[in-house]
């Protein structure tokens, strides 16, 4: 223990400060050491935003301390767009979407919306396309057959408490699956067993997607920066400058996409939401097109071409990681 006229420690040189720290000076310790929230932070907000590929070129030639790391960039944005995410998707999503499936227990009420000639023509269509494997049945035993069918249909909180119930074994519970809709019999190409989890744990399963979601982006940037290398091969430029750029852009795409997804969540119109998400879209892709061709200085037909080559290799890429990444979510369940 230092007495107080000694001002800094003669074995490691730190300064004989009164350690203890307020709330205020260990929020400022941690916003300054993890997310740079300081002029570091507020100086890269202009370039990041109006100026696409402007940070990319200036970190690759050296200036890497007037603006904040890339990877604090990406952080700080990719915090921020899976919070937004994950705040204003309901849990019960998936619950939300399976009713709306119809089961044939709906037959019943379709049946009583129709007029007769409508009627008469569904009658027809269900007895030609429908229940073709029934035999040699009259009309009126057809359509007897499609209406007594909702005898055996089951809603999806229905089929949720079957999940649930204990006492209902593996085994009657895929001869319940088999017997229902189309959708059921997707999810039972999973296995009874799993399928049966996931119908029971249908909250916790998108929970667990959307925890997962940030690893997988994580995973796929390298694979952007290398789709970006192979196409500006003439470039001459290293692997990581490519990656640096990816980040970037990735980082802008969070942004961008995490005030759209708040601005959707918040608002009643489905056409305002609709223009919100195009718009989106597109000044995330404009801001991409824009970035590569001040980075790679090509023509802008050329650029234009390898542009939307990239879009579709990386939305292909992007689209099998997401399957991927949803199927581990289900074997984790």
């Amino acid at each position: 223990m230092l007495s107080l006229q000694d001002n800094y420690c003669p074995e490691c040189g730190q300064k004989n400060l009164d350690q203890r720290v307020s709330l205020s000076v260990f929020l400022q310790d941690f916003f300054s050491n993890y997310l740079s929230l300081d002029t570091t932070l507020f100086r890269t907000m202009k370039p990041f935003l109006f100026k696409p590929g402007k940070l990319t070129l200036e970190f690759n030639s050296g200036k890497r301390n007037f603006y904040i790391h890339p990877i604090r960039l990406y952080l700080i944005f990719s915090l921020f767009y899976f919070f937004i995410v994950a705040s204003n998707v309901p849990v019960n999503s998936v619950d939300t979407m399976m009713n709306k499936f119809p089961s044939v227990s709906d037959t019943e009420a379709i049946f009583q919306e129709l007029d007769s000639a409508e009627r008469k023509e569904l009658e027809q269509v269900m007895e030609e396309k429908v229940f073709v494997g029934l035999g040699n049945l009259e009309e009126k035993d057809t359509i007897a057959a499609l209406r007594d069918s909702s005898i055996s249909a089951v809603k999806w909180p229905q089929m949720k408490a079957y999940a649930i119930d204990d006492d209902i074994s593996d085994l009657e519970f895929g001869e319940i699956l088999d017997s229902q809709s189309d959708i059921y019999k997707i999810l039972n190409s999973l296995g009874v067993a799993k399928t049966r989890t996931f119908i029971a744990n249908s909250n916790l399963y998108l929970t667990n997607a959307l925890r997962n979601l940030p690893i997988m982006m994580f995973i796929l940037l390298p694979l952007f920066g290398l789709f970006l290398m192979l196409l500006h091969l003439r470039s001459k430029k290293f692997y990581i400058e490519h990656l640096i750029h990816a980040i970037h852009l990735h980082a802008f795409a969070y942004f961008l996409y995490g005030v759209g997804i708040l601005l959707i969540f918040n608002i009643n119109s489905s056409e305002a939401k609709g223009w919100i998400f195009f718009f989106s879209f597109v000044l995330v892709s404009l801001y991409t097109f824009l970035s590569i061709r001040k980075l790679y200085r090509n023509g802008f037909f050329k650029e234009f071409v390898k542009f939307t080559f990239l879009g579709f290799v990386y939305f292909f890429f992007l689209m099998i990681a997401v399957g991927f990444e949803l199927y581990i979510s289900l074997m984790l369940l």
